[in-house]
């Protein structure tokens, strides 16, 4: 039966999932050891001929699948999504394991009757609802544990945590040092778009003395940028620190 081998397909599947596995593993390893055991009564129908199979079993072996398919998706989801979100949600991963485990569980009453009596009752001591509560729940606290350690080995000292929240204080200080400066030059630039021009263009040489000299602004490899005054006028006044000489021979 085709459905025979999807079950067989996609156990498989979850059996080689479960090696890349990180986070909710007892939970998950759990799920792998009872699809494990559950593969036996499967197995005696898949050597049985077509015709001989009951509505009863079909009807089991597509709870089966469906059972499958939402365990391969827990096993997926704790194998590639990233650790960050591994531990948000792995707080409630005990309630998304419910559905599948009392699932399994049903099959397995199901299809109990294929097996022989010592086969049988060893099954259906496997699905025992105590023994399955209890092993659950020791699953979700040794998950839960697990993901407990591992965040508090990620947790920034409180120390450290104050040294931080300073050194960004102080960051922000600087940035807006840094953007009032840049501010004061904008506003002098501005400035010395207001001058007359025509009194800039009858200029042909500034005495230094006319020059009043308020505030270093800026110091490259070639010059030096100031603000200061020229005849009662804000201006940017550059000095070059290798000033051009005029041949006059």
């Amino acid at each position: 039966m085709d459905i025979v081998e999807k079950v067989f397909s996609i156990a498989h599947a979850i059996h080689s999932q479960f090696e890349h596995v990180k986070c909710c593993k007892q939970q998950c390893q759990r799920l792998v050891e009872r699809i494990h055991i559950l593969l036996e009564p499967v197995r005696v129908l898949k050597a049985q001929p077509s015709w001989q199979i009951s509505h009863h079993e079909e009807q089991m072996l597509s709870k089966l699948l469906q059972a499958l398919g939402e365990a391969q998706k827990l096993v997926t989801k704790y194998s590639q999504t990233s650790w960050i979100q591994k531990f948000l949600s792995a707080r409630s991963s005990g309630e998304e394991f419910v559905w599948v485990n009392r699932s399994l569980e049903d099959i397995a009453q199901g299809l109990s009757l294929l097996l022989q009596a010592e086969q049988k009752q060893a099954l259906l001591e496997a699905f025992q609802a105590k023994i399955c509560r209890r092993q659950d729940a020791e699953d979700v606290r040794d998950d839960k544990a697990f993901l407990d350690q591992v965040i508090a080995s990620t947790k920034v000292p409180e120390d450290e945590a104050w040294e931080i929240h300073m050194g960004s204080q102080c960051m922000e200080s600087k940035l807006d040092w840094m953007q009032g400066e840049l501010n004061k030059i904008v506003r002098v630039m501005d400035s010395l778009k207001k001058v007359n021009v025509g009194k800039r263009e009858a200029i042909t040489e500034i005495e230094r003395g006319q020059l009043t000299f308020r505030r270093h602004l800026q110091d490259t490899e070639r010059y030096d940028l100031y603000e200061g005054e020229y005849l009662k006028y804000p201006v940017a006044i550059k000095t070059f620190k290798r000033p051009l000489t005029t041949d006059t021979t």
